[in-house]
């Protein structure tokens, strides 16, 4: 801890900015991370329910991607990458799932 203390200690005034803002930019991630997976859980929850039939899971896969990527502005597209998109959408479904069988 005295490190730490030590270390602080010795920054200049704009380094304190720097950590300010990054530990925004971490907060603000976290918090708009679980709004989003909220926002996913509610488009899959749509496509569930407007494509119906056997064996559509690929089409209402693709119908979330396109909604998410029509919602997002071209500046946060640069950061959602498929591999993130899959990840929440596989979350939102195991989501999904898990409700269904609770009733």
């Amino acid at each position: 801890m005295a490190e730490i203390v030590k270390f602080l200690a010795n920054l200049q005034w704009y380094w304190y900015l720097v950590i300010i803002f990054v530990v925004f930019l971490v907060v603000a991630f976290m918090l708009l991370s679980k709004k989003f997976r909220l926002f996913v859980y509610q488009l899959v929850l749509n496509a569930e329910e407007n494509i119906t039939g056997e064996k559509k899971g690929p089409e209402r896969y693709e119908q979330v991607v396109a909604w998410i990527y029509d919602f997002v502005s071209p500046i946060l597209k640069i950061f959602l990458t498929k591999a993130y998109i899959n990840r929440v959408i596989e979350r939102a479904v195991a989501r999904m799932k898990s409700e269904v069988q609770k009733k």
